[in-house]
């Protein structure tokens, strides 16, 4: 006899009670339209021990027998049992699996210090040696992205561009996807660093289509990535400090999106919520208008101490804090003291770090040395000399590794540098013609010294600033407590 309906697929994840293989079992179950189900072993029903029993019930409520082709699917209470510990024991193998899988790829990357796939971005493609990646015939197209990005175009209108130039995507289509474009501005290999690791799976918040388990990704922040500095990106299209640039300038532009907007509101995507971490925006109300947190309202919202803030009086208040930040040195000296003794802590601890990292990677080279000689002169064996060997190069990868994420901390430190120069060279420029700004440059000004407004759930206003470094980044200058104007 042969069967009516063939259900086949590769199971990827444990969550396979909603996928819609299994879905689509359910309901020939459920519609009477089977009367048994074969399996080449109880193993391939759900994994997980929950599911592994709905499966069952849900099989003898409408008469539908299970039958195994290479074992046998126990009946009854201890038949239950069997087939719970069953799957768990597939479920507890599975994660074991997965978490190897995982394991492995860490290790490929921080301990070896190599891509954990060869991936090729566009416009470039591997050496021979898989050490260098080398510009394609397509690099001409990624420097004239770039050059556009610099020149603060939006992504749209980029794509707008290269449809009317011609140009062919990465897949051969006439037109560009918008997440592609944004992908390569926000890849930082086009900066000349290659980072790995820089996305993990996770499970959407909300499905869009018939998927299951893992099916989303989120983008990691750098600082969680891998850098691995003997990877050579021949010709960027950016120096690092202009790729750091562009970041700012897409994530400014995502924040003060304007499509929504009727007026230009000078904190719109600058106060943050703590409870619900969410941006206040700017809306109508009399007699201006206020800002207001998306979290408080809504079917499910929750109200917050500050639902709404006045806008006008706010953003005078947060004028007049940084009129008066430009206009007192002292007061800028007495914000940065604490944080310049902090940075200089963590330098020093980061030298000692370095210092003692480079001492064991010597005597990692002094033992390996040693040990050919005892092996040369016969009191080592062969299979011990591999043995020992092979232990010191995982030693020397991981000071390797770590030697390279220190120094990657001391230069983002030094960069740093010079925090006192620059808010001189804002107040020298800014400070005559306060009085008279445009909201323009107004927000120039906000952007330069990374404005943040944090509101906590006892309803208190800190307002953070930072001061711009000479070539890039940003130095904290702590927060400042006010109490800010009353709520609308």
């Amino acid at each position: 006899m042969s069967p009516e309906q063939i259900i086949g697929t590769t199971w990827h994840s444990l969550s396979v009670w909603d996928s819609p293989e299994m879905t689509r079992l359910r309901e020939l179950i459920q519609t009477h339209l089977i009367e048994a189900l074969f399996v080449y072993d109880p193993d391939r029903l759900p994994s997980k021990p929950a599911h592994r029993l709905l499966l069952r019930a849900l099989c003898h409520e409408n008469g539908v027998l299970i039958k195994a082709c290479h074992s046998q699917v126990p009946e009854g209470e201890m038949g239950e049992v069997f087939e719970f510990i069953s799957a768990w024991q597939k479920q507890a193998q599975v994660h074991r699996a997965q978490q190897g899988a995982r394991d492995g790829l860490r290790d490929r990357v921080k301990l070896r210090g190599l891509p954990p796939v060869y991936a090729k971005p566009y416009g470039y493609q591997w050496s021979a040696d898989h050490t260098r990646l080398q510009p394609t015939a397509a690099w001409p197209v990624v420097n004239s992205i770039f050059q556009w990005g610099l020149q603060e175009w939006t992504v749209r209108k980029i794509v707008r561009h290269l449809f009317h130039l011609g140009i062919k995507s990465p897949s051969g289509k006439d037109y560009w996807a918008v997440p592609v474009v944004h992908g390569m501005l926000s890849h930082p290999v086009y900066g000349g660093k290659y980072y790995a690791l820089r996305r993990e799976s996770r499970t959407p918040k909300q499905r869009k289509a018939l998927t299951y388990g893992k099916s989303s990704q989120r983008k990691r922040p750098l600082e969680e990535a891998t850098y691995l500095p003997n990877i050579t990106v021949e010709n960027p299209p950016l120096t690092w400090e202009q790729w750091e640039t562009l970041q700012q300038h897409l994530r400014r532009r995502k924040e003060l999106a304007s499509r929504h907007a009727r007026r230009s509101y000078l904190l719109r995507g600058r106060i943050i919520c703590a409870r619900h971490t969410r941006r206040y925006h700017g809306q109508p109300h009399k007699p201006e208008f206020r800002y207001a947190c998306p979290g408080s309202y809504g079917i499910t919202g929750t109200k917050c101490e500050r639902s709404y803030l006045p806008g006008s009086a706010l953003e005078e208040q947060v004028k007049s804090a940084c009129w008066e930040l430009l206009a007192s040195p002292d007061l800028l000296n007495e914000i940065l003291g604490e944080s310049a003794t902090r940075t200089a802590d963590t330098r020093k601890s980061l030298q000692q770090d370095l210092q003692l990292i480079e001492r064991q990677h010597a005597a990692t080279f002094e033992t390996e040395a040693n040990v050919l000689l005892e092996t040369a002169n016969g009191r080592f064996s062969e299979n011990a000399q591999a043995r020992v060997l092979g232990h010191l190069g995982r030693e020397r990868e991981r000071t390797v590794a770590g030697k390279g994420e220190i120094i990657q901390k001391l230069e983002a430190l030094n960069r740093r540098g010079g925090a006192t120069t620059v808010i001189a060279q804002l107040r020298h420029r800014l400070l005559h013609k306060l009085n008279q700004a445009t909201p323009q440059e107004w927000d120039g000004l906000f952007t330069a010294l990374d404005l943040r407004i944090h509101v906590s759930e006892q309803g208190e206003l800190e307002l953070c600033l930072s001061v711009p470094t000479v070539l890039d980044g940003l130095t904290p200058a702590g927060p400042i407590v006010f109490a800010g104007p009353d709520s609308c």
